[in-house]
């Protein structure tokens, strides 16, 4: 119990230092409890292909004892990792709550600027996929925090957590069991890193169906529906894919049914980028439907439970042609209010698996009271993709409801 009792003079002590500011504490000792007070580090690891592949499965065990916030070394603390694995162990770690290189004082340096020029782009670009993802893994740490619907889950959560066995196949939840390569980043992407030398390719089992609640009221005992992020490939769940994993690929998918929010834009840094333009990725399931939420505040001070803070409720709906996308701001349990210190605009939205039937102009609806809505014509950019159809020049608040008609796209 030292460890966590540690943890929690030390948070209060900062607390009293600046009552407005969030503490960051990072322990590897720690105990029942630790959780409430800071993020944890599984210790001296060391630069070999075993030690990345411990660093997954002891992950997954600390978020299913009930210790979200957790990560390993990057690259290994002992010993000098190659540049194969430097790349791979960035790519999987970009995957887990907590993200940092470290190593030992003696280890030669091995700062991304400090690579060669193709490892150091690779590096670079799975921390620039970190920073694109933060509005979902603040959301995410938000949910694990002050949810009453997810409190205490796993941020990196095993695969036999969020889904069912197919009772049709009796091996399927075993596969589900035994998996300890994979996980789930919340309910919405599927990440199944790279964890052994010169491998390029890979077969991984993708899940048929989902425990997580629909509140479209789509069945939840409709097969799952998977979109390869890096192919744009839409897959059925229940069977063993294989998909091509070159040193530049991380192999994810997105769940049907989910609406991931993003900042596409990569600045100097989380904190200038906290207020810049989302990006919604849909991926619709067998029924058209998707839902998702964004979390927004600061990102610095306690502000968000007293109004400071905004919770984003998305809906996205497809039938016959005539697509629609919604969204609706509340205020966090326990607060009356919400607000944002500085404007936050939804900009760019992919909708996965759907095509273009004609350019057409969408129709916004806005209002600061819903009982009064207004409508506006807005003449969007609309862009087919191997990943299905980009819709761009939007600019709707994202502290005010707002319903998007797409009658120019149509899924399948």
């Amino acid at each position: 119990a030292y460890g966590a009792l540690q943890a929690s003079a030390t948070y209060d002590g900062l607390s009293r230092r600046d009552e407005n500011e969030r503490p960051f504490l990072l322990s590897r000792s720690f105990f029942v409890g630790s959780q409430r007070w800071g993020a944890l580090w599984t210790g001296d690891n060391t630069a070999t292909w075993e030690q990345l592949r411990l660093a997954a499965r002891m992950i997954l065990s600390l978020g299913a004892s009930g210790l979200p916030f957790s990560g390993a070394d990057v690259g290994g603390f002992f010993g000098e990792p190659t540049a194969e694995l430097l790349v791979r162990w960035y790519q999987l770690a970009s995957f887990q709550p907590f993200f940092r290189g470290h190593a030992h004082i003696d280890s030669a340096r091995r700062e991304p600027w400090l690579l060669s020029d193709e490892t150091s782009s690779l590096v670079i670009e799975a921390i620039r996929e970190r920073q694109r993802l933060l509005p979902l893994w603040s959301t995410l740490f938000w949910g694990a925090a002050s949810d009453p619907a997810e409190r205490g889950l796993p941020i990196a959560r095993p695969l036999w957590l969020r889904f069912e066995a197919d009772k049709a196949h009796s091996h399927s939840k075993s596969e589900l069991l035994r998996e300890e390569a994979a996980w789930m980043l919340g309910d919405d992407i599927l990440v199944r890193p790279i964890t052994h030398p010169s491998q390029r390719s890979l077969r991984v089992y993708l899940p048929i169906f989902a425990k997580v609640a629909e509140p479209l009221g789509a069945e939840t005992n409709s097969p799952t529906l998977w979109y390869d992020v890096n192919s744009g490939k839409r897959l059925q769940g229940g069977g063993w894919h294989d998909t091509a994993a070159p040193l530049h690929i991380t192999p994810r998918w997105q769940r049907g049914g989910s609406i991931v929010p993003r900042r596409e834009i990569v600045r100097r840094s989380a904190l200038i980028a906290r207020w810049g333009p989302l990006t919604l990725h849909i991926a619709p399931d067998a029924s058209g439907a998707a839902y998702g939420r964004v979390f927004l505040d600061d990102g610095v001070s306690f502000n968000y439970s007293r109004g400071g803070g905004v919770l984003v409720s998305l809906r996205f709906e497809c039938a016959k042609n005539r697509c629609i996308l919604s969204s609706t701001p509340r205020p966090l349990p326990g607060v009356d209010s919400f607000a944002l210190s500085a404007p936050v605009f939804t900009t760019t939205v992919l909708v996965r698996g759907a095509r273009v039937i004609e350019p057409a102009i969408s129709a916004v609806y806005r209002s600061e009271d819903p009982t009064t809505w207004t409508q506006e014509l807005v003449s969007l950019e609309v862009q087919p993709s191997s990943h299905g159809v980009l819709l761009q020049r939007l600019r709707a608040s994202c502290v005010q409801p707002w319903t998007l008609e797409l009658p120019s796209i149509a899924l399948g």
